[in-house]
This record gives C-alpha cells, structure tokens and sequence, in this order.
C-alpha cells in the first residue's frame, strides 16, 4: 500500500484526501503545519508528500531543504499546492526537488492524475458531465447543478460549503439551489440524495430554508416524496424562488439584498482551496461541446445584437465581446434613441439594456418596446440587483439579468443560453 503524507493548514483539504484516496488503495497521514509535517515525514517515510506552499510553525522552504537533507526523505517525489507567488520564488522552489506544482484553487481531477502518474496507480474518476458551482452572498448560499450529477463533484461540494462557511462565518443561511439544462433520471436517485443531504448537513440549514430553482418533474416529484427533503420549496420561475428566498431573508435580517446575483469576497483574507470544475472539461468543452463562438456563429446573416447603454465602455465590450462571430452589434446610448430607431428595433435579434440612463431610463424603454409589440429576448446589464428591481425586470418578460461589472465570455455565454432557449 503506497503511503501519502498531506501537510496543509486547510482542515477541509485533508479531509477530503483522507477520504478519498483510500478509495484507490492508499494510505494517507496528515499534518497542520510545517514542524509536524517534517515529523511525519522523517518517521513514516512516506511514498509522496504533498505540502502547500502557506505554512504555520516554519516555512516551506525549511521543510523542501530539511526533506532534502536526510538520506530517508531526499528521494521522497513531492507536489506542491501553491497560491499567489511571484514567478521567482516558484521558479527558487521548483529546484528543491518538487516534481510538481499545482496552482489554487485546486482542481481535484489534476491532484489526483498527478499522483496516479508519480505512483503508478490507476485513479479512475466519474465522467458525468457535470458542472457545479458555489458562491454565497449577502448570507445566501448559492449552488448551481447544470448537466448531470457526478459522485466526485457532489463529494467535493461538502468541503466547498465547509470552506464557504468558515470562510464567510456563515450560521444558518439560506440556500438557493438553481438546477438548469439537468437532465436526469431514477437512476441518478441515489446522487441527488447525496446531493441534498450535503446541502443541509454542511450549512446547517433546516429544510424549508432551502429553495430549488428547477423545471425538472423528476427532481420535483423526487423531492416531495422524500422524508428528508419534504419541506425544500421548488419552483420554477426566477421571480418565485427570489420571492420566497428574500422575503424569508428580509425576516431575520430586515434589509434588502443587495448585489444578489452577484458573488461578494469574504472579509478574511485566506484564499480558497476548492476548485468544483475539472480540468478535464476544457477539453471537452473544446472537442465534444460546441463552443459559445460556434452556436452564436450559426446564427442567420443579418443577426443584430443591439446594446443600449450610455457608458461607452459599456458599448464597446459588447461589440468586441462579438466581434469574432459574425454578428453586428449597434450601440445606443439611451433608450429614447433605440426606440427611435425603427429599423434597429425591426431588425433587432437580441438587446442589451442598462437600467440607469438619461432621457429614457431602461424600464421606460421596455415599456415603449412593449407597447410596439417587439417580441426579441432582452439581457438587462446593471448595477442595480436589489431584489425589487431584479422583479420589476422579470414582470418585463427579461431572459437574463447580468450584473456589472461584465466580462466578454460571460456575456456570450448569455446570449446562447438565451437564444437557444427560445
């Protein structure tokens, strides 16, 4: 049985490998800190060592020249889990004898490839695609479940809601659990079970603070006729579940939610070590997946993205976020001259639209449109996601809310999933 010492300060990561990799066969010890670490190492003599490069009770330069410096533990392959560090300071330590290093949060796919290949066992992992996300805000746990359930992702997720409840000194928050484009079935039961007991184990929340976002039957029915999950409210409609979540919330904390769609840092300044996505779905999203470029790039010719908006920068990441695929993008800067524009409007695939503006603000602009009878689909981009302005949007018919600051790629990924929706 090959012998693996984990030395690093997260208790949540030295859990997680203590569990899993005896599943393949291994032995795990495990240390907190440098002192303990060296230890260790010297009296088990372990087959790899993997050590984080942030310590307590010595650095990880002491431990790298103490390993190497005793004939026991000179050979002893090593990967280093490293946060932010300067090119330099890696480039000191890769001559250390480290064989590799891997960059935080960590992705669990890479960890676990990187021992297999240093210590010729196979590893083997669930290759349901799946993504998983979580963040919190504003008190509220938020977890986003796309494509299908995987075992490895859903064992990762309870040592991310560990971290991100310690992380943002988290008692009992609310959890939104957004379940999209999740195409399941009885066989996947035993997974969602998993799924849930996590979600209410690791943040602690009672079920009928737990609130599904979902137009799935099957996860519907499956949650009603199950003891544990009974009161977890569904629904399936944005306006609902942001009802329900908020006005529970408004309850405890009497204060609106602000920036709600949005992940905010926590006010500690230690990182996080969980990665939910793998590495290995870059590769798929390159070659089984079409990409955000290919689908939008199969639009018809003609397609006009309009963006209204009177912050120029605003205009101009737009147009460059589809400048590669073959769509044109107008720009307006408020909302009196888009609607004055009846060939735009008549010609118009899909609208970008801010809230604040001069002139004709973004809600008097969906009301003209309206009243027009325009039926293209509609991304707001604002500041704004208080949760009133965030359903004044929905009573709209508005596809999709992004709330500034925007990146490119994110902003393609909207416009797909808003158009293939239609």
């Amino acid at each position: 049985m090959k012998k693996i010492l984990v030395i690093d300060e997260s208790s949540h990561l030295r859990e997680y490998l203590t569990q899993k990799l005896p599943e393949y066969g291994f032995e795990v010890i495990s240390s907190p800190n440098a002192l303990d670490g060296l230890v260790k190492m010297r009296n088990e003599v372990p087959d790899l060592v993997i050590l984080d490069s942030f310590l307590s009770r010595g650095s990880v330069e002491e431990v790298l020249d103490e390993k190497s410096s005793h004939p026991n533990t000179k050979g002893i392959p090593l990967i280093l889990t490293a946060g932010a560090m300067d090119k330099q300071t890696l480039l000191r330590l890769a001559q250390k004898g480290i064989r590799k290093i891997l960059t935080k949060p960590l992705k669990i796919d890479v960890l676990l490839k990187g021992i297999s290949e240093l210590l010729g066992v196979p590893v083997t992992l669930d290759d349901t695609p799946c993504i998983i996300e979580a963040h919190v805000n504003e008190e509220i746990v938020f977890i986003e479940v796309a494509q299908g359930l995987n075992k490895e992702k859903i064992e990762l997720l309870r040592y991310k809601l560990a971290e991100l409840m310690e992380l943002y000194k988290l008692k009992v928050p609310r959890v939104l659990v957004i379940m999209s484009s999740l195409e399941i079935t009885k066989d996947d039961s035993l997974k969602l079970a998993a799924l849930f007991h996590i979600v209410l184990e690791e943040t602690k929340t009672r079920p009928r603070f737990v609130k599904v976002l979902t137009t799935s039957e099957f996860v519907r029915e499956y949650l009603a006729h199950h003891d544990d999950f009974q009161k977890i409210e569904v629904a399936d409609s944005l306006e609902k579940v942001m009802d329900a979540l908020l006005g529970e919330k408004a309850e405890v904390g009497g204060q609106p939610a602000e920036h709600i769609l949005s992940s905010q840092r926590p006010d500690t300044a230690r990182e996080e070590k969980f990665h939910l996505r793998f590495d290995a779905e870059k590769v798929e999203e390159r070659s089984a997946r079409p990409s955000s470029g290919a689908l939008l790039g199969a639009l018809p010719r003609g397609a006009l993205f309009c963006v209204v908006d009177d912050d120029l920068v605003i205009q101009e990441l737009v147009k460059k976020a589809f400048s590669d695929v073959g769509i044109t993008v107008k720009a307006y800067n408020n909302g009196r001259e888009f609607v004055m524009d009846e060939e735009g409007v008549s010609r118009c695939t899909l609208l970008f639209l801010d809230l604040l503006m001069p002139q004709m603000d973004g809600f008097a602009t969906m009301q003209a449109l309206k009243s027009m009878g325009a039926s293209f689909p509609i991304i707001v981009l604002s500041a704004l996601s208080k949760r009133e302005t965030v359903l004044k949007a929905v009573e709209y018919g508005v596809k999709s809310y992004v709330v500034k600051p925007l990146k490119p790629e994110l902003l393609r990924r909207k416009a797909v999933e808003v158009l293939i929706s239609l």
